[in-house]
């Protein structure tokens, strides 16, 4: 397990996890553990290690998923 729960992710993602946490909390004022427990929420078990998954993860920017994680959209 990881700081993001039951994600699965490499080194480059964790990274980019990280960046979303960090614009959730500064977007919406909510501490980066809440950010971060909703980013484990949002992608419980999935896996960012193959390269369309992590494409497909790094299509968008951290502010687009940042609004979609807190305000309960579908990626």
């Amino acid at each position: 397990m990881t700081e993001f729960g039951n994600i699965g992710a490499t080194a480059q993602t964790r990274e980019y996890l990280g960046r979303i946490a960090s614009a959730m909390a500064s977007m919406f004022a909510i501490p980066r553990d809440e950010a971060v427990a909703r980013i484990g929420r949002f992608w419980d078990g999935l896996a960012f290690r193959s390269e369309p998954e992590i494409v497909a993860l790094l299509h968008e920017d951290p502010d687009y998923w940042a609004r979609v994680i807190f305000y309960g959209g579908k990626a």
